[in-house]
């Protein structure tokens, strides 16, 4: 039986959602604006919590490209052979963090309401996704993915624990910066 069933990405995806924008929306209007994790682009501007909202939208939109460019036969959807935008490698997560650095830019003075609803519409596009996916396409495997375990099911629910990862990675910066401020 395969481990990332539909029943198991439908849940992951649901409760992770619900985790994710339930905390943001507890966030006060300082701690969404609030510096709390650094760029991986050296130099660049520290995220703030309401930053790290266009960048989930964005990589989830990404993940179902990736599966779709999957099921569709393309025998390096992720793109690291053929260089995925800039180069191989290291020159590849440049590229990467790049891209994820100019999305957070470009979105940055947006409202909560407008990112998370942005998200929501993102998360919808994906259900219906998953919901037109065979049991057998949830198992098929993604050339070089590095995410759970390769599967079109398992990047799916990748999606969720991405949320989670950068729920983390906001509450970690947030407890850093009180730190501060109290010292």
């Amino acid at each position: 039986m395969a481990k990332y069933t539909r029943e198991v990405i439908l849940n992951t995806l649901n409760k992770q959602m619900e985790i994710f924008q339930s905390f943001m929306r507890g966030l006060t209007p300082a701690q969404l604006s609030q510096p709390c994790t650094n760029s991986e682009v050296p130099g660049a501007a520290p995220w703030t919590p309401k930053d790290h909202i266009p960048h989930a939208a964005r990589v989830e939109r990404a993940f179902v490209r990736l599966v779709e460019s999957t099921i569709a036969g393309e025998a390096d959807p992720i793109g690291i052979v053929r260089g995925g935008g800039s180069g191989k490698g290291t020159d590849f997560a440049s590229w990467v963090h790049q891209s994820n650095q100019q999305n957070v830019e470009e979105n940055h003075d947006r409202s909560l309401d407008d990112l998370l609803a942005s998200l929501d519409k993102t998360r919808a596009r994906t259900l219906t996704f998953l919901e037109g996916l065979s049991d057998e396409q949830l198992t098929m495997p993604v050339p070089s993915a590095p995410w759970a375990d390769s599967t079109v099911g398992g990047i799916l629910a990748t999606i969720g624990h991405h949320q989670v990862q950068h729920l983390n990675w906001i509450k970690e910066g947030l407890s850093k910066q009180e730190t501060l401020s109290n010292s």
